[in-house]
């Protein structure tokens, strides 16, 4: 099945009648409940074969079923006193859940009520018309629908520092750190969410020009990607992460850094430093840009450092609209959304998305 054709006519068909709602606040909110639903739908009933990690998280969902609460207790002392294990939260998450079922779609649903929610919330602030809310939908399935279709402690994560971001914005700190430190033992990368709040508070002044210098990191990232993860890893008892500053992998990743290198150049003319002055949403969201800058070519090492920056590139969702909105007059507005919403579009039809069945299909 080809689900990426029938999630983009999803979000036009919704988009236009739900356009038709008299409170446009409610139509608003009626087209990203629906689009949130299918996305949530998509994630929890794919089957074990969609996704290059799900069967090996249904793997360790079954081994979780089979420990019991002081074999976890054992696991933190590993992760953290021997070094010898890795994010031993995850085991915690599993266990809570197995109290509750041990159907491993159920599991894959509450994991998405904890990536999509927040998700849900952020379009819902940041986003002020169906048309950005097209575009930034469109976005996600070409570029980041992956994300709640592999790695299952990733999406909690990302889920966790989405969380954490709307309590930055709202001046929440301590509850944005405990969670960000809660998250930690689920992924350990989720600690690089803590440069958040010192670009967006302490940093604050300086985003422009630092969102200018992340630029000249660019060669140097791509050159010494991986002794620089080496350099990350060695703060960290546990090898594990080392790995990759010793990969080599040269993958298709450099189009996806040009994409995202140019929308990080996009909007650094489209958001003007008055906008940033204060610190509001728009200087919360700017601290993403520089972070995004630097972290994506981190890719180019080993594919799977896409998920170290995803915990920044998901915000280009409303980086760019911010952009747009203020480059382009009016007038002009609905042909630019049309234009990049049919660009993502045929991109996202290209590349296919990933092979989809539903988990009752298993077998036919």
């Amino acid at each position: 099945m080809n689900i990426n054709l029938v999630l983009f006519l999803a979000i036009l068909l919704a988009g236009y009648l739900t356009s038709f709602v008299r409170n446009r606040q409610r139509g608003m909110g009626l087209f990203i409940g629906i689009i949130i639903t299918l996305l949530i739908l998509e994630s929890c009933l794919r089957s074990l074969s969609v996704g290059p990690d799900t069967k090996a998280y249904y793997n360790a969902f079954q081994d979780a079923a089979m420990m019991d609460w002081a074999e976890i207790g054992e696991a933190f002392v590993e992760s953290y006193v021997d070094g010898e294990g890795k994010d031993p939260g995850y085991l915690v998450f599993q266990k809570i859940c197995l109290s509750i079922t041990d159907n491993f779609n159920l599991f894959l649903f509450f994991t998405d009520l904890i990536f999509f929610i927040p998700l849900a919330l952020l379009l819902k602030r940041f986003l002020h018309s169906h048309m950005q809310l097209v575009f930034a939908f469109t976005l996600y399935v070409t570029l980041f629908s992956i994300i709640a279709l592999s790695g299952i402690r990733q999406q909690i994560t990302i889920g966790l520092s989405m969380m954490a971001f709307l309590c930055f914005a709202d001046r929440k700190y301590i509850p944005a750190i405990l969670l960000l430190l809660f998250g930690a033992t689920i992924h350990i990368s989720l600690l690089i969410f803590l440069l958040v709040p010192v670009f967006g508070l302490l940093l604050q002044r300086w985003l422009k020009p630092l969102h200018v210098a992340s630029f000249l990191t660019i060669p140097v990232t791509l050159r010494y990607a991986g002794p620089l993860m080496l350099f990350v890893a060695s703060f960290m008892a546990n090898d594990y992460y080392s790995d990759y500053g010793f990969s080599s992998s040269v993958s298709s990743a450099s189009t996806y850094i040009f994409m995202m290198e140019l929308l990080s150049l996009f909007c650094l003319f489209g958001i003007p430093r008055r906008q940033i002055s204060q610190k509001n949403d728009s200087s919360w969201l700017y601290a993403m840009l520089p972070l995004i800058t630097m972290t994506v070519p981190l890719i180019s090492l080993d594919g799977a450092m896409i998920r170290i920056g995803e915990y920044f590139t998901l915000y280009m969702l409303f980086l760019v609209p911010m952009s747009i909105e203020n480059i382009f007059q009016k007038r002009f507005r609905w042909m630019v959304y049309v234009f990049l919403t049919g660009v993502l579009i045929l991109m996202g039809l290209r590349a296919g998305g990933l092979s989809y069945t539903f988990f009752w299909q298993v077998g036919e």
